[in-house]
């Protein structure tokens, strides 16, 4: 089999787990064991390295038949997947793993916990370990996609998918002190969530869509654990997560909370629509896009405050009167100073930005509703359709009508 073939094989093998947060790796079967391949579980709760290969089954991974891809339970009720790659120098193979087959309970853990003898001061060590675990609930769909590398790596010479199973050995000592401190995955992998958790909520609070979709793009925010049996409800609860750090975001920039609760009421309403894993990420996506253009839109920040009162007037009774008369009259200020103030600061005049606040609201309704022109001016505040149809071409360059005809193409 060409070698070309054969790494395209493994290298989707390795992009399929990576979807699945499954760690796969390509390495020498002969190779030395190295604690990253349990994520340190090993490590924290054994006293002794040379009792690893007890929390093993009884085979030599060096005399796997090249077309035997392993499936192995260790002793802690983790899987792995060997699949040893043909014609490669070294023997090398790919190691798929640790996940699990279900979602672990914490009794589940205890009775485990009882039977091999692990003493309680790793028994939260134990519980954060199997919630970090990748959960793959389907393993008819495990054997289906290995039996489909199979077939792409041997074709006619014809495979074998074998499974390897730890039996309880009688002797195996563990640590009698907690050594989680010596083993800070679990800690470090939070902080990094939380941290760039933290840098998008920054980006989100400065409107930087750029930056916010780059960081999501090279998947610099670690996945969190999965907590329910339900994938799909699982990534939904994390959007629902996001969605209320994103608008706590937003609110960091002083967008009005009319705003941020209009967004965020129907962003979660999106979310709870959702029937695919698929459509998971690109909700993700949609989010940061919406709350960032809310914020370059509608931030206050960095106004005086008089000025940040005006702007959310404004934005509260966009159906109203909103001359430079009633305004300052409404806010119990001079006109004269008003006007001269607010073109100071915002470099329109108050007219100017009244009537950019309208087309923003036009441009919104357009968007989301399935409405008559007519009722979107009224809705704005312009009942006068003609005036509206002018100022809108003013701002945007083409009619309402126009518009509408372009984003429904």
């Amino acid at each position: 089999m060409e070698k070309s073939r054969i790494n395209f094989v493994i290298d989707f093998a390795i992009q399929f787990f990576s979807e699945l947060r499954i760690a796969a790796r390509r390495a020498e079967l002969s190779g030395e064991w190295d604690d990253s391949f349990d994520l340190g579980l090993r490590k924290t709760i054994l006293s002794d390295p040379t009792y690893i290969d007890r929390t093993f089954p009884e085979f030599d991974p060096q005399n796997l038949p090249e077309n035997t891809i392993a499936i192995v339970q260790d002793l802690f009720r983790c899987y792995y997947v060997i699949i040893p790659i043909p014609d490669s120098e070294s023997q090398l193979a790919l190691f798929v793993g640790p996940f699990s087959l279900n979602q672990p309970t914490r009794s589940a853990i205890q009775q485990m916990a009882e039977l091999l003898k692990i003493p309680d001061v790793h028994t939260t060590f134990l519980v954060q370990y199997a919630a970090s675990l990748p959960v793959m609930h389907d393993r008819s769909c495990l054997y289906s996609f290995l039996q489909c590398v199979g077939s792409s790596l041997h074709g006619k010479k014809g495979f074998f998918i074998q499974t390897f199973t730890t039996p309880i050995p009688s002797i195996l000592s563990y640590e009698r002190e907690d050594r989680l401190a010596k083993n800070q995955h679990t800690v470090k992998e939070l902080e990094k969530r939380y941290q760039a958790e933290e840098q998008l909520m920054s980006c989100i609070s400065h409107g930087d869509y750029e930056q916010a979709l780059k960081m999501v793009d090279e998947k610099e925010i670690p996945d969190p654990e999965q907590r329910t049996t339900d994938t799909l409800r699982d990534k939904k609860n994390y959007l629902i997560i996001i969605n209320t750090l994103f608008r706590k975001a937003a609110q960091r920039a002083e967008v009005h909370p009319v705003y941020l609760d209009e967004i965020s009421g129907k962003m979660a309403v999106r979310i709870e629509s959702l029937n695919s894993l698929s459509q998971v990420p690109v909700m993700q996506r949609e989010m940061i896009r919406r709350y960032c253009m809310l914020v370059r839109s509608n931030s206050t920040k960095g106004y005086s405050p008089v000025i940040q009162k005006v702007m959310n007037y404004i934005f509260v009774n966009l159906e109203d009167d909103l001359s430079l008369q009633r305004i300052a009259a409404e806010l119990s200020m001079n006109k004269s100073y008003l006007s001269t103030l607010f073109k100071k600061e915002m470099g329109i005049t108050l007219t100017d930005y009244v009537n950019q606040s309208r087309i923003k609201r036009a441009i919104y309704l357009l968007n989301t509703e399935d409405m008559p022109i007519q009722e979107i001016a009224q809705r704005c505040g312009i009942p006068n359709l003609s005036y509206f149809t002018r100022i809108f071409k003013k701002e945007k360059n083409m009619t309402p009508s126009q518009y509408r005809e372009m984003i429904t193409k």
